[in-house]
């Protein structure tokens, strides 16, 4: 359910008004997503990205006299996500130069409601490890347009704005990036 600009900027100018419950939940709506997406991006442990997600409500929270409510608030909390994933991954990577983003394949195993028989589990389980071993191997500006579009469900527009890119780069972006998965697919289960 995606809330309409007019709904987030009344949200907003709750929490503004210091109604400190409205902003609860918007941390309950997006504290789960938001950990799902710093865990895809980051190589950062669970512990290590609830604490960036814990820093992302902060500074949203510091900063929402700047939101410009002509945006998506959905949009806005992931760029802020995204740059204080950056930013913690910068901070622990000077240590280990050189070390890739990685994700955490864990997060993203989709299991169906009705409970598989252990073959289509095992099937199932190996065919994701497979897709997000590949993903991983990607370019990190085509893993991040990924990550956002299929797993997290964003549109082209909160796309470009969350990376900062034009939203005719993010069609192409995602093209060059499925091509790229699909050729590895390919690759990979004729060996």
């Amino acid at each position: 359910m995606t809330m309409q600009k007019s709904e987030e900027a009344e949200i907003v100018k709750k929490v503004l008004g210091g109604d400190l419950e409205v902003y609860g939940a918007i941390i309950d709506k997006y504290e789960k997503k938001l950990l799902r997406f710093v865990m895809l991006i980051s190589n950062a442990s669970k512990e290590d990205a609830e604490d960036i997600v814990q820093d992302t409500f902060i500074s949203a929270y510091q900063n929402l006299a700047d939101f410009d409510t002509k945006m998506s608030f959905s949009a806005w909390i992931y760029k802020i996500a995204r740059n204080k994933a950056i930013s913690w991954h910068r901070k622990n990577t000077s240590k280990k130069a050189g070390e890739k983003i990685e994700l955490e394949e864990e997060v993203f195993l989709n299991l169906k409601d009705d409970a598989p028989s252990i073959l289509e589990e095992l099937h199932a389980k190996t065919a994701t490890d497979k897709l997000l071993e590949e993903i991983e191997q990607l370019n990190n500006k085509y893993k991040e347009v990924i990550i956002l579009k299929y797993f997290e469900g964003k549109s082209y527009l909160e796309i470009a704005d969350i990376l900062h890119i034009p939203p005719g780069s993010v069609a192409s972006m995602l093209y060059r990036a499925k091509a790229q998965l699909k050729e590895k697919l390919k690759n990979a289960y004729e060996e």
